[in-house]
């Protein structure tokens, strides 16, 4: 095996070209002297190169990540509850900017198909309460019967599911203050009390249980209606003659018990 190579030395003034050329069986002798060559010329101006070049790929990688960081915060905060939410569009890169406007305009396709689901229970409601109580009138003046009863059960159940739709209707629309102080034993007594008649009528006994400490923040006219759709539950579902008892606290908590 022969290598050969030429090198520049100085010596004074003058450049000189020194010409070498070996000559060997093996290549075992020229080992170190390969290796010393890529250490040196090779590995080691690499080695900044390679740090460079990783620090840069992290700092590229960091910044075409960040608008996706911030897209996912900000579909993680998204509230059913208020559908005008949009996620902030990046100006760069593009290519998360197309993603955010398809979600954008996601959200707005469900906002609108939200308004429309929300108005037709609305509207169907406000229209179902009229013929209902010309029904429910027409059944009354029936004779007794067993038939008559069953109907007027059936209209009244019908009844209580447009109200619910109502309600739900009106619970979209309301502005909850959050910070309004409630005392949930006051509006379970005047629930018990606005609905006494309807218990006498149906010769129940519904009576109000105080257990303290009910003061929260809260919506009265929400948690009224949330007592009022459960003493229409224990109408409905509670046997014969029993007691519906209505209760609230300790804490925040109430209830309604019918021993159903």
């Amino acid at each position: 095996m022969r290598i050969s190579g030429v090198r520049r030395i100085e010596r004074g003034d003058l450049p000189q070209w020194l010409w070498m050329e070996l000559e060997t069986d093996s290549i075992r002798p020229y080992v170190p002297v390969i290796l010393n060559e890529l250490l040196t010329h090779v590995a080691l101006p690499l080695i900044p190169l390679l740090g460079l070049m990783l620090t840069f790929n992290v700092l590229a990688a960091r910044r075409v990540l960040q608008p996706l960081h911030q897209a996912e915060r900000e579909i993680e905060s998204l509230d059913p509850e208020k559908m005008t939410m949009r996620l902030t569009e990046p100006l760069a890169p593009r290519e998360v900017n197309a993603l955010v406007n398809t979600v954008n305009r996601a959200l707005q396709r469900l906002e609108k198909t939200m308004v429309t689901l929300r108005s037709f229970t609305s509207n169907a409601a406000h229209e179902l309460r009229t013929p209902l109580s010309i029904l429910q009138l027409a059944l009354e003046r029936l004779p007794k019967s067993d038939l008559r009863s069953e109907l007027q059960l059936d209209v009244s159940q019908i009844n209580r599911l447009v109200g619910q739709m109502l309600d739900l209707t009106r619970a979209d629309a309301m502005d909850f203050d959050t910070g309004a102080i409630v005392d949930l034993a006051d509006i379970g007594r005047n629930v018990v009390s606005d609905m006494t008649p309807k218990a006498y009528s149906a010769n129940r006994e519904l009576r109000f249980e105080d257990h303290g400490s009910a003061i929260i923040s809260g919506h009265a006219e929400a948690i009224y209606r949330i007592y009022r759709n459960l003493i229409d539950n224990a109408f409905l579902h509670a046997p014969g003659e029993t007691p519906i008892e209505v209760f609230a606290g300790p804490g925040p908590q109430i209830g309604v018990r019918d021993y159903g």
